[in-house]
């Protein structure tokens, strides 16, 4: 991706918590020779040997097949966006533009992990860990010939949040009071912060 260094956020901290709010990310590698993306949601465990990223797939999706061996493997977390009037802009002409955020993760998928749906509950719901009548950890046998459990091992995480912050800050005070999406106008606000 590329990343002009006023975008970039090497803070991994930072990045795990993006992660953990954006949870559902596209998964790209190749199925025969072309590229081919599955849209999953993904848990992030770090740990002290790396940070993994564990879900799971349909079976009827041929795209864990591509992973038995441990290919090379992009998922890309996508955050808020939004589009940018020249109009909200002081300083004069400008062009439109879109702010965003999103994070790549590069790594290896490997197949046959834990099926994950408990950290997946754990992460979105954990009320219903101990709710039997919502939730039986014995339903995951059955599930079991139906899905594919995976586990990425992140190489490099690469993180952009292009939220004007080479605009001057009375531009970035005007984008983040007129951005339709609140949770990128926060991540504007907290550049003024800085």
């Amino acid at each position: 991706m590329y990343v002009p260094a006023h975008f970039r956020c090497d803070d991994v901290a930072t990045i795990h918590d993006f992660v953990r709010a954006h949870g559902f990310a596209t998964l790209i590698s190749q199925v025969g020779g072309a590229p081919y993306a599955s849209h999953i949601p993904l848990v992030l465990l770090p740990g002290d040997d790396g940070d993994r990223l564990i879900g799971h797939v349909a079976r009827a999706n041929p795209h864990w097949q591509a992973w038995e061996n441990g290919v090379p493997a992009l998922a890309i977390f996508h955050g808020p966006h939004d589009y940018v009037s020249p109009s909200w802009y002081d300083q004069r002409p400008a062009v439109p533009t879109w702010n965003y955020a999103a994070v790549h993760a590069t790594g290896t998928v490997r197949v046959g992990a834990s099926l994950a749906l408990a950290e997946l509950i754990r992460q979105y719901e954990p009320t219903l860990i101990g709710d039997r009548t919502t939730f039986d950890p014995a339903f995951n046998t059955t599930l079991k010939p139906h899905i594919v459990g995976i586990e990425f091992d992140v190489e490099r995480w690469e993180a952009k949040f292009k939220l004007s912050q080479n605009r001057s800050e009375a531009d970035r005070r005007n984008i983040a009071d007129r951005l339709a999406d609140d949770e990128l106008a926060a991540m504007v606000e907290r550049t003024l912060e800085s």
